[in-house]
């Protein structure tokens, strides 16, 4: 495993670790709060008895990665349980379609055409529904492998 392999591995592990101490953390808030206990927002937590709608994503950007791969993230918003990554290849596709769905606040969107431009809205969602999409980001898809060096 070389270099970019082995920082991958530790990062992937780390962010392991986080997600299992934050589920704890959020375990034990849960013993401690009542299902509408307002303090749940305090913690930037859903109350569990909450029945509303999500709020909407906000902070969406989009980074280019290798061909065809563009990573998007965004904050997590009040209530949501997962969110719908929506695209829009500009010249391609008449309208947004559904490109996947997530619980974590970030997505990889690959097999993107190269030279297009791609916007990118995301949705959170819950079991009371779907909230307004985010603001539209645009992202010009135009990385290259050439010669094992990426051209911009």
């Amino acid at each position: 495993m070389g270099a970019a392999g082995t920082a991958k591995a530790a990062q992937d592990a780390a962010e392991e670790t986080l997600r299992v101490r934050s589920r704890g953390t959020i375990g034990e808030i849960g013993q401690l709060l009542d299902d509408d206990d307002p303090q749940w927002h305090t913690f930037g937590l859903s109350a569990p008895a909450d029945a509303s709608t999500p709020g909407i994503p906000t902070a969406l950007t989009l980074t280019p990665g290798a061909a065809g791969v563009v990573y998007a993230g965004w904050a997590r918003s009040r209530r949501s349980e997962r969110f719908r990554v929506y695209k829009q290849v500009v010249g391609v596709d008449p309208d947004f379609v559904a490109v996947v769905t997530v619980t974590e606040t970030m997505a990889s969107l690959t097999g993107q055409p190269t030279g297009k431009t791609m916007k990118v809205r995301v949705t959170a969602a819950n079991d009371a529904g779907e909230s307004a999409p985010s603001t539209v980001v645009q992202e010009f898809a135009t990385r290259l492998r050439q010669r094992g060096r990426h051209r911009w």
